[in-house]
């Protein structure tokens, strides 16, 4: 969270890089006054040395353009914790309902909880709306333990072929986030994962994503 006396002290660039609209720089004004939050994000090369890189979505119907920020040290005022599935839930539509009761019960069953993250998150958080007929269901799944990882993947894929909605979301292992479709791929064809994390991305092989021992096998 950024306190609204500080949001003046904010800068940064907008993506596509175009002039804003009216309504679109009248949002993004008052976002910091409407006490909305903005998310840590991987730092371009050309940007201010010791600054905090954040961003935030404008909503589907301002353009979903994607603004990118610039936070002097100090003017963070808290950071969230990650928003479980279950919290999210009020905020989702209705016929996602029942898939997400699957999703809690393939927790359950793997003892991971997902956080959201995406349209549903934004939504949750700010009260806009950023959720339409085309959204995706986007979750990240905290795996440790490599033990886990088989069933949750063939869990996702069953849920994902009868879901209202397209299952999306990332894996997140000791080496960084992996899309869980590519990882569920790389069962069948082997080789390197796009990996990411706050710092870089790259390309791994599949079997150095928790500590050298084969994931998929």
């Amino acid at each position: 969270m950024v306190p609204a006396d500080a949001w003046a002290q904010v800068s940064g660039t907008w993506a596509p890089s175009r002039p804003p609209s009216e309504p679109q720089a009248a949002m993004v004004a008052g976002w910091g006054a409407s006490r909305r939050p903005v998310i840590a994000r991987r730092p371009g090369l050309l940007e201010p040395a010791g600054a905090v890189a954040v961003g935030l979505p404008l909503p589907p119907s301002l353009g979903k353009l994607r603004v990118a920020l610039f936070l002097p040290l100090g003017t963070v005022s808290r950071r969230r914790a990650a928003v479980p599935l279950a919290e999210a839930r009020a905020s989702a539509p209705r016929d996602w309902h029942d898939t997400i009761a699957q999703l809690d019960l393939l927790g359950d069953a793997t003892g991971l909880r997902p956080a959201v993250f995406g349209a549903l998150l934004w939504q949750h958080l700010t009260g806009l709306p950023y959720l339409h007929s085309g959204s995706d269901l986007d979750l990240l799944w905290p795996v440790d333990e490599e033990a886990v990882l088989l069933a949750l993947l063939n869990g996702l894929r069953r849920l994902d072929e009868c879901a209202p909605m397209r299952l999306d979301g990332e894996i997140l292992t000791p080496a960084g986030a992996v899309s869980w479709r590519e990882l569920d791929l790389a069962r069948f064809r082997g080789g390197s994962v796009l990996v990411k994390s706050l710092t870089r991305a790259e390309l791994l092989p599949v079997e150095r994503l928790y500590e050298g021992k084969q994931v998929l096998c």
